[in-house]
């Protein structure tokens, strides 16, 4: 089932399932979580999509968004496109007309510390873009007005993936970090921007192209993200090589969490 949507239809509320327990006292409203779950690439989703129940394919402009249940959990899914701006395009479009409460970000990225060997798994507990740069107006490197030098992520649900992200590493033997996770409009494959970035941000474990705009939006939107990132290489001058490599089973790692994410949260 496909459903169109043109621009006059935006921003249409999108009906969900609620669940009602009969009672004449609003207190006893349960109303049922909707997950948001965001991929770059279609490589990053396509397991995820293969588990939704139920799917719905909703088409907006370029784009589709897929409905349904995943481990009981509503859900709405997406293939955002490489970048923040179409990140953070995602991040508002599930939020506003897909009522998402929690966002989910899965993905891949390059390590930046010693400890984050590749096909090991980093939850973000923070992220910032290390491309913004008004240091000239007295801010820091990367901090955007309005923020924190970096945006902090929720600790309940930075718990809640680790768990998760544990238990799936029991499956496929990867480590699991938690830390920040820093996004620029960039792929790191030099060493000197490599150098750079661990100077610039060094509590920093992985660098990618999406995470820190996809917190941002739900910020805006006063709603929690996660961050859930696997490492397909070293954001070095072999990284392009080792992404190819690596792609199919870093994605599997952050997918499999993510399912696994949605069956105790």
């Amino acid at each position: 089932m496909v459903q169109q949507y043109g621009k006059p239809a935006l921003y249409d509320k999108i009906q969900f399932s609620l669940v009602f327990i009969t009672s004449t006292d609003s207190k006893d409203i349960e109303v049922t979580m909707i997950y948001g779950i965001i991929g770059a690439m279609p490589e990053e989703i396509e397991a995820l999509k293969k588990n939704i129940q139920n799917i719905v394919t909703h088409k907006i402009g370029s784009k589709e968004y897929y409905t349904g249940q995943i481990n009981g959990k509503e859900v709405v899914l997406t293939c955002s496109g490489i970048g923040k701006v179409s990140a953070s395009l995602a991040t508002s479009l599930m939020i506003a007309k897909f009522n998402a409460d929690v966002v989910i970000n899965t993905g891949v990225a390059g390590g930046l510390k010693p400890e984050t060997k590749v096909l090991d798994v980093v939850i973000g507990t923070a992220a910032c873009q290390h491309d913004f740069d008004l240091r000239i107006f007295n801010y820091k490197l990367g901090q955007v007005p309005g923020f924190e030098p970096v945006i902090t992520l929720n600790p309940e649900y930075v718990e809640k993936t680790r768990e998760a992200a544990l238990k799936s590493a029991e499956s496929y033997n990867f480590h699991v970090h938690t830390g920040l996770v820093i996004s620029g409009d960039q792929f790191i494959a030099g060493k000197e921007h490599n150098e750079a970035l661990i100077s610039n941000f060094p509590d920093a474990y992985a660098t990618e192209m999406e995470a820190a705009a996809i917190v941002q939006a739900a910020a805006i939107l006063e709603k929690p993200a996660i961050v859930i990132r696997t490492i397909s290489d070293n954001a070095n001058e072999k990284a392009d090589m080792t992404f190819d490599e690596m792609l199919p089973l870093a994605t599997r790692n952050s997918q499999d969490i993510t399912l696994k994410l949605l069956e105790i949260i």
